[in-house]
Protein backbone atom coordinates (compact mmCIF):
# COMPACT_ATOMS: atom_id res chain seq x y z
CA UNK A 1 0.00 0.00 0.00
CA UNK A 2 1.55 3.27 -1.07
CA UNK A 3 1.95 6.12 1.40
CA UNK A 4 0.09 9.33 0.98
CA UNK A 5 1.97 12.50 0.09
CA UNK A 6 1.50 13.85 3.62
CA UNK A 7 2.95 10.68 5.18
CA UNK A 8 5.97 10.82 2.87
CA UNK A 9 6.53 14.47 3.79
CA UNK A 10 6.45 13.59 7.49
CA UNK A 11 9.00 10.83 6.96
CA UNK A 12 11.23 13.19 5.02
CA UNK A 13 10.91 15.87 7.71
CA UNK A 14 11.84 13.29 10.35
CA UNK A 15 14.89 12.23 8.34
CA UNK A 16 15.92 15.88 7.88
CA UNK A 17 15.60 16.43 11.63
CA UNK A 18 17.68 13.33 12.36
CA UNK A 19 20.40 14.39 9.92
CA UNK A 20 20.33 17.98 11.24
CA UNK A 21 20.92 16.75 14.77
CA UNK A 22 23.74 14.55 13.54
CA UNK A 23 25.33 17.46 11.66
CA UNK A 24 25.00 19.71 14.72
CA UNK A 25 26.59 17.03 16.89
CA UNK A 26 29.47 16.73 14.44
CA UNK A 27 29.94 20.51 14.44
CA UNK A 28 30.06 20.51 18.23
CA UNK A 29 32.55 17.64 18.10
CA UNK A 30 34.68 19.48 15.54
CA UNK A 31 34.63 22.72 17.56
CA UNK A 32 35.66 20.83 20.68
CA UNK A 33 38.90 19.84 18.92
CA UNK A 34 39.88 23.48 18.31
CA UNK A 35 42.83 24.78 20.34
CA UNK A 36 40.72 27.44 22.07
CA UNK A 37 38.36 24.76 23.42
CA UNK A 38 41.22 23.13 25.30
CA UNK A 39 41.94 26.24 27.33
CA UNK A 40 41.07 26.28 31.04
CA UNK A 41 37.57 27.52 31.78
CA UNK A 42 38.92 30.64 33.54
CA UNK A 43 40.87 31.76 30.45
CA UNK A 44 38.02 30.87 28.10
CA UNK A 45 35.64 32.92 30.23
CA UNK A 46 38.02 35.88 30.04
CA UNK A 47 38.14 35.58 26.24
CA UNK A 48 34.33 35.56 26.17
CA UNK A 49 34.31 38.75 28.22
CA UNK A 50 36.57 40.42 25.62
CA UNK A 51 34.21 39.29 22.85
CA UNK A 52 31.28 40.72 24.77
CA UNK A 53 33.13 43.99 25.34
CA UNK A 54 33.90 44.36 21.63
CA UNK A 55 30.23 43.87 20.73
CA UNK A 56 28.66 45.98 23.47
CA UNK A 57 31.13 48.83 23.84
CA UNK A 58 31.67 48.47 27.57
CA UNK A 59 29.99 50.04 30.58
CA UNK A 60 29.89 53.55 29.09
CA UNK A 61 28.37 52.63 25.75
CA UNK A 62 24.77 53.18 24.71
CA UNK A 63 24.90 49.64 23.27
CA UNK A 64 25.69 47.98 26.59
CA UNK A 65 22.51 45.87 26.50
CA UNK A 66 23.27 44.26 23.16
CA UNK A 67 22.81 40.48 23.24
CA UNK A 68 24.81 39.73 20.10
CA UNK A 69 27.65 38.17 22.08
CA UNK A 70 25.38 35.32 23.27
CA UNK A 71 26.04 33.55 19.95
CA UNK A 72 29.23 32.18 21.46
CA UNK A 73 27.12 29.88 23.65
CA UNK A 74 25.95 28.09 20.48
CA UNK A 75 29.42 27.06 19.31
CA UNK A 76 29.90 23.97 21.44
CA UNK A 77 28.59 22.26 24.53
CA UNK A 78 31.80 23.10 26.37
CA UNK A 79 31.59 26.78 25.44
CA UNK A 80 27.99 26.93 26.56
CA UNK A 81 28.87 25.29 29.86
CA UNK A 82 31.69 27.78 30.48
CA UNK A 83 29.52 30.77 29.56
CA UNK A 84 26.58 29.64 31.66
CA UNK A 85 28.87 29.29 34.67
CA UNK A 86 30.48 32.73 34.26
CA UNK A 87 28.16 35.10 36.18
CA UNK A 88 29.97 38.27 35.09
CA UNK A 89 29.05 37.59 31.45
CA UNK A 90 25.39 38.09 32.37
CA UNK A 91 25.80 41.27 34.39
CA UNK A 92 23.97 43.64 32.01
CA UNK A 93 20.32 42.54 31.82
CA UNK A 94 18.28 44.63 29.34
CA UNK A 95 15.49 46.43 31.25
CA UNK A 96 13.21 46.52 28.19
CA UNK A 97 13.34 42.76 27.57
CA UNK A 98 11.35 41.10 30.33
CA UNK A 99 12.24 37.51 29.41
CA UNK A 100 15.97 38.13 29.16
CA UNK A 101 15.89 40.39 32.20
CA UNK A 102 14.68 37.56 34.43
CA UNK A 103 17.02 35.01 32.86
CA UNK A 104 20.14 37.18 33.06
CA UNK A 105 19.45 38.23 36.64
CA UNK A 106 19.34 34.53 37.48
CA UNK A 107 22.47 33.62 35.50
CA UNK A 108 24.47 36.53 36.92
CA UNK A 109 23.93 35.07 40.41
CA UNK A 110 25.46 37.61 42.83
CA UNK A 111 27.82 39.32 40.37
CA UNK A 112 27.84 43.11 40.30
CA UNK A 113 25.32 44.49 37.81
CA UNK A 114 25.96 46.95 34.98
CA UNK A 115 22.64 48.65 34.24
CA UNK A 116 22.28 50.97 31.26
CA UNK A 117 19.03 52.50 30.02
CA UNK A 118 18.59 55.14 27.34
CA UNK A 119 15.15 56.49 28.20
CA UNK A 120 14.65 58.21 24.86
CA UNK A 121 12.77 55.17 23.53
CA UNK A 122 10.71 52.17 24.72
CA UNK A 123 10.19 54.03 27.98
CA UNK A 124 7.27 52.01 29.48
CA UNK A 125 9.08 48.68 29.06
CA UNK A 126 12.34 50.07 30.41
CA UNK A 127 10.60 51.67 33.38
CA UNK A 128 9.07 48.32 34.37
CA UNK A 129 12.42 46.56 34.08
CA UNK A 130 14.31 49.27 35.94
CA UNK A 131 11.81 49.24 38.78
CA UNK A 132 12.35 45.50 39.21
CA UNK A 133 16.14 45.86 39.15
CA UNK A 134 16.33 48.87 41.47
CA UNK A 135 13.87 47.53 44.05
CA UNK A 136 15.04 43.92 44.28
CA UNK A 137 18.66 43.99 43.11
CA UNK A 138 19.77 47.53 44.02
CA UNK A 139 22.48 46.34 46.38
CA UNK A 140 24.12 44.42 43.50
CA UNK A 141 24.40 47.37 41.13
CA UNK A 142 28.01 48.23 40.29
CA UNK A 143 27.49 50.60 37.34
CA UNK A 144 24.25 52.53 36.78
CA UNK A 145 23.64 54.71 33.71
CA UNK A 146 20.31 56.41 32.99
CA UNK A 147 20.33 58.84 30.07
CA UNK A 148 17.77 61.05 28.30
CA UNK A 149 15.42 61.17 31.26
CA UNK A 150 12.23 63.15 30.62
CA UNK A 151 9.30 64.23 32.78
CA UNK A 152 7.70 60.82 32.35
CA UNK A 153 10.82 58.76 32.98
CA UNK A 154 12.23 60.89 35.81
CA UNK A 155 10.02 58.92 38.22
CA UNK A 156 12.58 56.14 38.02
CA UNK A 157 14.71 58.24 40.39
CA UNK A 158 12.21 57.50 43.15
CA UNK A 159 13.23 53.83 43.00
CA UNK A 160 16.96 54.46 43.46
CA UNK A 161 18.19 52.29 46.33
CA UNK A 162 18.97 53.80 49.70
CA UNK A 163 21.96 51.51 50.04
CA UNK A 164 24.31 50.75 47.16
CA UNK A 165 27.50 49.40 48.76
CA UNK A 166 28.88 48.03 45.46
CA UNK A 167 28.10 51.07 43.32
CA UNK A 168 31.21 52.39 41.53
CA UNK A 169 29.71 54.37 38.63
CA UNK A 170 26.62 56.58 38.62
CA UNK A 171 25.67 58.42 35.43
CA UNK A 172 22.37 60.31 35.33
CA UNK A 173 21.42 62.63 32.47
CA UNK A 174 18.15 64.43 31.83
CA UNK A 175 17.01 65.59 28.41
CA UNK A 176 14.34 68.28 28.73
CA UNK A 177 13.20 71.08 26.40
CA UNK A 178 14.58 74.56 27.03
CA UNK A 179 11.31 75.83 28.51
CA UNK A 180 10.94 72.89 30.90
CA UNK A 181 11.26 73.07 34.68
CA UNK A 182 14.48 71.22 35.36
CA UNK A 183 13.85 71.48 39.09
CA UNK A 184 11.56 68.45 38.76
CA UNK A 185 14.52 66.17 38.01
CA UNK A 186 15.96 65.64 41.46
CA UNK A 187 17.81 62.81 43.15
CA UNK A 188 16.01 61.79 46.39
CA UNK A 189 17.68 62.63 49.69
CA UNK A 190 17.39 58.99 50.75
CA UNK A 191 19.55 57.76 47.87
CA UNK A 192 23.09 56.51 48.44
CA UNK A 193 23.26 56.71 52.19
CA UNK A 194 25.71 53.83 51.83
CA UNK A 195 27.92 54.33 48.76
CA UNK A 196 31.51 54.25 49.96
CA UNK A 197 32.75 52.57 46.75
CA UNK A 198 31.47 55.30 44.42
CA UNK A 199 34.32 56.27 42.06
CA UNK A 200 32.69 57.91 39.04
CA UNK A 201 29.85 60.41 39.42
CA UNK A 202 28.35 62.06 36.32
CA UNK A 203 25.26 64.26 36.58
CA UNK A 204 23.78 66.23 33.67
CA UNK A 205 20.63 68.26 34.16
CA UNK A 206 19.94 66.59 37.50
CA UNK A 207 19.53 68.32 40.82
CA UNK A 208 21.34 66.90 43.79
CA UNK A 209 21.75 67.49 47.50
CA UNK A 210 25.44 68.26 47.96
CA UNK A 211 25.83 66.42 51.26
CA UNK A 212 24.33 63.29 49.75
CA UNK A 213 27.37 61.46 48.43
CA UNK A 214 30.45 60.03 50.01
CA UNK A 215 33.10 62.01 48.13
CA UNK A 216 36.39 60.74 49.50
CA UNK A 217 36.79 57.98 46.88
CA UNK A 218 35.58 59.91 43.84
CA UNK A 219 38.11 59.77 40.99
CA UNK A 220 35.90 61.04 38.13
CA UNK A 221 33.39 63.88 38.56
CA UNK A 222 31.19 65.34 35.82
CA UNK A 223 28.62 68.04 36.60
CA UNK A 224 26.73 69.61 33.69
CA UNK A 225 23.81 72.04 33.55
CA UNK A 226 22.77 71.89 37.17
CA UNK A 227 19.54 73.85 37.69
CA UNK A 228 20.22 77.37 38.91
CA UNK A 229 18.16 76.87 42.07
CA UNK A 230 20.09 73.72 42.94
CA UNK A 231 23.62 74.89 42.22
CA UNK A 232 26.03 74.96 45.16
CA UNK A 233 27.45 78.10 46.62
CA UNK A 234 31.17 78.77 46.22
CA UNK A 235 31.81 77.59 49.78
CA UNK A 236 29.79 74.39 49.29
CA UNK A 237 31.50 73.59 46.01
CA UNK A 238 35.03 74.19 47.28
CA UNK A 239 34.26 72.22 50.43
CA UNK A 240 33.09 69.26 48.35
CA UNK A 241 36.10 69.54 46.05
CA UNK A 242 38.46 69.53 49.02
CA UNK A 243 37.13 66.09 50.01
CA UNK A 244 37.94 64.60 46.60
CA UNK A 245 41.67 64.24 47.10
CA UNK A 246 41.69 61.20 44.77
CA UNK A 247 40.15 63.13 41.87
CA UNK A 248 41.68 62.29 38.48
CA UNK A 249 39.13 63.69 36.03
CA UNK A 250 36.96 66.80 36.54
CA UNK A 251 34.35 68.03 34.03
CA UNK A 252 32.31 71.13 34.94
CA UNK A 253 29.69 73.02 32.95
CA UNK A 254 27.44 75.68 34.48
CA UNK A 255 27.71 74.38 38.03
CA UNK A 256 27.96 77.29 40.47
CA UNK A 257 25.25 79.65 41.67
CA UNK A 258 25.07 82.41 39.00
CA UNK A 259 24.20 85.04 41.62
CA UNK A 260 27.64 84.71 43.22
CA UNK A 261 29.65 87.91 42.98
CA UNK A 262 33.32 86.99 43.01
CA UNK A 263 35.72 89.48 44.51
CA UNK A 264 39.32 89.42 45.60
CA UNK A 265 38.04 88.87 49.15
CA UNK A 266 35.98 85.77 48.32
CA UNK A 267 37.14 83.29 50.99
CA UNK A 268 38.75 80.02 49.99
CA UNK A 269 41.86 78.05 50.82
CA UNK A 270 44.05 76.67 48.05
CA UNK A 271 42.85 73.17 47.17
CA UNK A 272 45.44 70.68 45.96
CA UNK A 273 44.19 68.11 43.42
CA UNK A 274 47.49 66.26 43.24
CA UNK A 275 46.14 63.34 41.17
CA UNK A 276 44.21 65.33 38.57
CA UNK A 277 44.91 64.17 35.02
CA UNK A 278 42.14 65.89 33.06
CA UNK A 279 40.15 69.09 33.59
CA UNK A 280 37.29 70.24 31.36
CA UNK A 281 35.43 73.42 32.25
CA UNK A 282 32.75 75.56 30.59
CA UNK A 283 31.73 78.44 32.84
CA UNK A 284 31.37 82.22 33.14
CA UNK A 285 34.73 83.91 32.99
CA UNK A 286 34.65 85.10 36.62
CA UNK A 287 33.96 81.54 37.78
CA UNK A 288 36.88 80.21 35.73
CA UNK A 289 39.18 82.89 37.10
CA UNK A 290 38.23 82.07 40.69
CA UNK A 291 38.62 78.33 40.12
CA UNK A 292 42.18 78.63 38.84
CA UNK A 293 43.05 81.08 41.58
CA UNK A 294 42.06 78.63 44.32
CA UNK A 295 42.69 75.17 42.81
CA UNK A 296 46.13 73.71 42.15
CA UNK A 297 46.85 70.60 40.09
CA UNK A 298 49.83 68.98 38.34
CA UNK A 299 50.90 70.90 35.21
CA UNK A 300 50.95 67.55 33.40
CA UNK A 301 47.13 67.45 33.47
CA UNK A 302 45.27 67.90 30.17
CA UNK A 303 43.11 71.02 30.45
CA UNK A 304 40.26 72.29 28.25
CA UNK A 305 38.64 75.54 29.37
CA UNK A 306 35.84 77.51 27.73
CA UNK A 307 35.40 80.88 29.45
CA UNK A 308 32.27 82.93 28.76
CA UNK A 309 32.58 86.70 29.32
CA UNK A 310 29.48 88.63 30.34
CA UNK A 311 30.74 91.88 28.83
CA UNK A 312 33.31 93.25 26.42
CA UNK A 313 35.75 93.96 29.25
CA UNK A 314 39.28 93.05 28.21
CA UNK A 315 40.35 93.32 31.86
CA UNK A 316 38.20 90.29 32.72
CA UNK A 317 39.77 88.30 29.90
CA UNK A 318 43.21 89.41 31.02
CA UNK A 319 42.43 88.33 34.59
CA UNK A 320 41.34 84.82 33.64
CA UNK A 321 44.38 84.30 31.39
CA UNK A 322 46.66 85.51 34.18
CA UNK A 323 44.97 83.18 36.67
CA UNK A 324 45.34 80.17 34.37
CA UNK A 325 48.96 80.99 33.55
CA UNK A 326 49.95 80.61 37.21
CA UNK A 327 49.28 76.88 36.88
CA UNK A 328 52.03 76.63 34.26
CA UNK A 329 54.91 78.59 35.75
CA UNK A 330 58.22 77.05 34.73
CA UNK A 331 56.68 74.79 32.08
CA UNK A 332 57.90 74.45 28.50
CA UNK A 333 55.64 74.45 25.45
CA UNK A 334 56.85 74.00 21.87
CA UNK A 335 53.72 74.46 19.74
CA UNK A 336 50.98 77.11 19.85
CA UNK A 337 47.83 77.33 17.73
CA UNK A 338 45.66 80.44 17.53
CA UNK A 339 42.23 80.24 15.93
CA UNK A 340 38.94 82.01 15.91
CA UNK A 341 36.21 79.50 15.32
CA UNK A 342 32.50 79.53 14.75
CA UNK A 343 30.27 76.71 15.92
CA UNK A 344 26.53 76.27 15.61
CA UNK A 345 25.83 78.15 18.83
CA UNK A 346 28.69 80.61 19.35
CA UNK A 347 32.00 82.05 18.23
CA UNK A 348 35.23 81.94 20.20
CA UNK A 349 38.95 82.60 20.09
CA UNK A 350 40.94 79.47 20.81
CA UNK A 351 44.51 78.87 22.00
CA UNK A 352 46.15 75.46 22.17
CA UNK A 353 49.52 74.71 23.73
CA UNK A 354 51.47 71.52 23.02
CA UNK A 355 54.55 70.16 24.75
CA UNK A 356 55.93 68.71 21.51
CA UNK A 357 56.83 70.44 18.26
CA UNK A 358 54.48 69.66 15.39
CA UNK A 359 53.91 71.24 12.00
CA UNK A 360 50.37 69.81 11.77
CA UNK A 361 48.77 70.36 15.18
CA UNK A 362 45.29 69.95 13.70
CA UNK A 363 45.97 66.20 13.62
CA UNK A 364 47.01 66.11 17.27
CA UNK A 365 44.37 68.21 19.05
CA UNK A 366 43.94 65.52 21.71
CA UNK A 367 47.61 65.93 22.59
CA UNK A 368 47.22 69.59 23.55
CA UNK A 369 48.27 70.21 27.14
CA UNK A 370 45.99 73.25 27.34
CA UNK A 371 43.04 74.35 25.23
CA UNK A 372 41.67 77.76 26.17
CA UNK A 373 38.61 79.19 24.44
CA UNK A 374 37.26 82.69 25.04
CA UNK A 375 33.66 82.88 23.82
CA UNK A 376 33.02 86.08 21.86
CA UNK A 377 29.36 85.62 20.91
CA UNK A 378 27.23 88.57 21.95
CA UNK A 379 30.13 90.82 22.94
CA UNK A 380 32.21 93.24 20.89
CA UNK A 381 35.58 91.59 21.44
CA UNK A 382 37.78 90.32 18.62
CA UNK A 383 40.79 88.06 18.22
CA UNK A 384 42.77 91.23 17.55
CA UNK A 385 42.14 92.28 21.16
CA UNK A 386 42.35 88.88 22.84
CA UNK A 387 45.56 87.48 21.30
CA UNK A 388 47.93 90.01 22.96
CA UNK A 389 46.51 89.09 26.37
CA UNK A 390 47.93 85.57 26.06
CA UNK A 391 51.40 87.08 25.67
CA UNK A 392 51.09 89.75 28.36
CA UNK A 393 49.88 87.69 31.32
CA UNK A 394 52.61 85.31 32.32
CA UNK A 395 52.27 82.30 30.03
CA UNK A 396 55.67 80.62 29.44
CA UNK A 397 55.93 81.05 25.67
CA UNK A 398 59.65 81.70 25.16
CA UNK A 399 60.26 78.10 24.12
CA UNK A 400 57.53 78.08 21.44
CA UNK A 401 59.11 76.98 18.15
CA UNK A 402 56.01 76.15 16.05
CA UNK A 403 52.87 78.25 15.56
CA UNK A 404 49.69 77.76 13.54
CA UNK A 405 47.75 81.00 12.98
CA UNK A 406 44.17 80.92 11.73
CA UNK A 407 42.46 83.96 13.23
CA UNK A 408 41.01 87.17 11.84
CA UNK A 409 43.91 89.48 12.57
CA UNK A 410 44.33 92.50 10.28
CA UNK A 411 46.90 94.65 12.10
CA UNK A 412 50.58 93.76 11.61
CA UNK A 413 51.39 95.32 14.98
CA UNK A 414 49.27 92.66 16.69
CA UNK A 415 51.61 90.01 15.33
CA UNK A 416 54.89 91.87 15.73
CA UNK A 417 54.29 92.49 19.43
CA UNK A 418 53.25 88.89 20.07
CA UNK A 419 54.51 86.14 17.76
CA UNK A 420 57.18 88.40 16.31
CA UNK A 421 59.02 88.54 19.63
CA UNK A 422 59.10 84.81 20.38
CA UNK A 423 62.83 84.03 20.57
CA UNK A 424 62.62 80.35 19.60
CA UNK A 425 59.99 80.61 16.85
CA UNK A 426 61.25 78.84 13.71
CA UNK A 427 58.07 77.60 11.99
CA UNK A 428 54.78 79.37 11.24
CA UNK A 429 51.72 78.07 9.39
CA UNK A 430 49.47 80.97 8.37
CA UNK A 431 45.92 80.67 7.05
CA UNK A 432 43.84 83.04 4.95
CA UNK A 433 42.45 85.37 7.61
CA UNK A 434 45.86 86.42 8.93
CA UNK A 435 47.75 86.42 5.63
CA UNK A 436 48.00 90.14 4.94
CA UNK A 437 48.90 91.08 8.51
CA UNK A 438 51.53 88.33 8.69
CA UNK A 439 53.27 89.31 5.45
CA UNK A 440 53.35 92.96 6.48
CA UNK A 441 54.70 91.98 9.91
CA UNK A 442 57.60 90.22 8.19
CA UNK A 443 58.35 93.20 5.94
CA UNK A 444 60.60 95.85 7.52
CA UNK A 445 59.40 99.38 6.71
CA UNK A 446 62.86 100.79 6.17
CA UNK A 447 65.37 101.31 3.40
CA UNK A 448 68.10 99.95 5.60
CA UNK A 449 69.42 96.50 4.84
CA UNK A 450 71.18 95.75 8.10
CA UNK A 451 69.04 94.13 10.77
CA UNK A 452 70.94 95.96 13.49
CA UNK A 453 69.47 99.33 12.49
CA UNK A 454 65.74 98.61 12.47
CA UNK A 455 63.37 96.31 14.35
CA UNK A 456 63.22 92.93 12.65
CA UNK A 457 60.60 90.56 13.97
CA UNK A 458 60.47 86.77 13.72
CA UNK A 459 64.28 86.82 13.87
CA UNK A 460 64.74 83.03 14.03
CA UNK A 461 61.96 82.13 11.62
CA UNK A 462 63.22 79.79 8.88
CA UNK A 463 60.11 77.90 7.69
CA UNK A 464 56.77 79.33 6.57
CA UNK A 465 53.70 77.37 5.49
CA UNK A 466 51.09 79.50 3.72
CA UNK A 467 47.47 78.58 2.98
CA UNK A 468 46.32 81.88 1.49
CA UNK A 469 44.32 83.57 -1.23
CA UNK A 470 46.48 85.78 -3.43
CA UNK A 471 45.29 88.70 -5.49
CA UNK A 472 44.05 87.55 -8.89
CA UNK A 473 45.94 88.78 -11.95
CA UNK A 474 42.74 89.52 -13.88
CA UNK A 475 39.55 91.25 -12.90
CA UNK A 476 37.40 88.16 -13.27
CA UNK A 477 37.83 86.47 -9.89
CA UNK A 478 35.92 87.67 -6.88
CA UNK A 479 38.06 89.76 -4.54
CA UNK A 480 38.09 89.13 -0.81
CA UNK A 481 39.38 91.25 2.11
CA UNK A 482 42.05 88.61 2.71
CA UNK A 483 43.76 88.63 -0.72
CA UNK A 484 47.54 88.85 -0.35
CA UNK A 485 49.69 90.79 -2.80
CA UNK A 486 52.22 88.29 -4.18
CA UNK A 487 54.64 91.13 -4.96
CA UNK A 488 54.57 92.19 -1.32
CA UNK A 489 55.43 88.63 -0.25
CA UNK A 490 58.33 88.52 -2.70
CA UNK A 491 59.67 91.87 -1.50
CA UNK A 492 59.39 90.68 2.09
CA UNK A 493 61.37 87.51 1.38
CA UNK A 494 64.05 89.46 -0.50
CA UNK A 495 64.36 92.01 2.30
CA UNK A 496 64.79 89.30 4.93
CA UNK A 497 67.43 87.62 2.79
CA UNK A 498 69.36 90.86 2.43
CA UNK A 499 69.38 91.51 6.16
CA UNK A 500 70.52 87.99 7.06
CA UNK A 501 67.19 86.60 8.23
CA UNK A 502 66.26 84.59 5.16
CA UNK A 503 63.40 82.11 5.01
CA UNK A 504 64.91 78.74 4.16
CA UNK A 505 61.73 76.83 3.34
CA UNK A 506 58.39 78.03 1.99
CA UNK A 507 55.41 75.64 1.74
CA UNK A 508 52.34 76.62 -0.27
CA UNK A 509 49.26 74.48 0.42
CA UNK A 510 45.68 75.15 -0.68
CA UNK A 511 46.58 78.56 -2.07
CA UNK A 512 44.19 80.31 -4.45
CA UNK A 513 45.23 82.36 -7.52
CA UNK A 514 48.75 80.94 -7.44
CA UNK A 515 50.21 79.74 -10.72
CA UNK A 516 53.29 77.74 -11.61
CA UNK A 517 55.03 80.85 -12.92
CA UNK A 518 54.51 82.54 -9.55
CA UNK A 519 56.08 79.59 -7.76
CA UNK A 520 59.09 79.67 -10.10
CA UNK A 521 59.66 83.31 -9.18
CA UNK A 522 59.55 82.39 -5.50
CA UNK A 523 62.17 79.66 -6.02
CA UNK A 524 64.57 82.40 -7.12
CA UNK A 525 64.24 83.89 -3.63
CA UNK A 526 63.77 80.88 -1.32
CA UNK A 527 66.00 77.84 -1.64
CA UNK A 528 63.32 75.27 -0.77
CA UNK A 529 59.79 75.90 -2.08
CA UNK A 530 57.21 73.15 -1.62
CA UNK A 531 53.99 73.66 -3.61
CA UNK A 532 51.01 71.30 -3.82
CA UNK A 533 50.81 72.09 -7.58
CA UNK A 534 47.11 72.95 -7.49
CA UNK A 535 46.19 76.14 -9.31
CA UNK A 536 42.92 77.13 -7.69
CA UNK A 537 40.56 80.03 -8.32
CA UNK A 538 37.70 81.30 -6.22
CA UNK A 539 34.24 80.74 -7.63
CA UNK A 540 32.80 84.00 -9.04
CA UNK A 541 29.64 85.47 -7.62
CA UNK A 542 26.37 85.54 -9.56
CA UNK A 543 26.83 89.25 -10.25
CA UNK A 544 30.23 88.61 -11.80
CA UNK A 545 28.85 85.79 -13.94
CA UNK A 546 26.25 88.16 -15.37
CA UNK A 547 28.88 90.87 -15.92
CA UNK A 548 31.25 88.68 -17.90
CA UNK A 549 28.62 86.71 -19.79
CA UNK A 550 28.13 83.00 -20.31
CA UNK A 551 30.40 82.54 -23.34
CA UNK A 552 33.47 83.94 -21.63
CA UNK A 553 32.66 82.04 -18.47
CA UNK A 554 32.38 78.67 -20.19
CA UNK A 555 35.94 78.99 -21.48
CA UNK A 556 37.27 79.30 -17.96
CA UNK A 557 34.86 78.13 -15.30
CA UNK A 558 33.13 74.81 -14.73
CA UNK A 559 29.79 75.54 -13.10
CA UNK A 560 29.66 72.16 -11.36
CA UNK A 561 32.93 72.72 -9.52
CA UNK A 562 33.60 75.14 -6.72
CA UNK A 563 37.26 75.30 -7.69
CA UNK A 564 38.80 75.00 -11.14
CA UNK A 565 42.12 73.19 -11.38
CA UNK A 566 44.27 74.18 -14.34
Amino acid sequence: MSLSAEDEQRLIDKAVETHSKAILALKYQRNSLASISRLPAEILSQIFSFVKLSLTGGIYSRFTNSLAWIKITHVSTHWRYVAMNSPTLWDNPPPENGQWLVEMLKRSKMAGLNIHADLASRVPLKMVGLKKILQYHGSRIQHLTLTNMTFDSRKVLEDLPASAPRLETLRLAASLPDHANWDDVCIPKTFLTNSGNLRRLELSGCNVHWNLFSLSNITHLKLHDITKLARPTWTQFMGALAEMFKLECLDLKYVLDPTIKFTADTPSDLIQLSRLQMLTMTSPIAEVEMFFRHVAFPPSATVHVRAIPSSASISNISAVISSISRSYLGQEFLTLTIRDSESYHFTFVQFRLFRKATENPVFYTNAAALTLEIVTSGIQVTAEQIVPELFNNGFPLNTISHVELDANITKPDTLTCTLGNLPALSFVWVHTQSGIAFVKALYPHSNAVDAEYFPLYFRNLVTINLSLTFEAKDGYAEKTPFDVDLKLLQDCLIQRYECGAEIQKLSLDDCFHLEESDVLELTDIVTDVDWDAMEQVVEPSEEEEEEYGEDEEDDYYDSDDRCHYQ
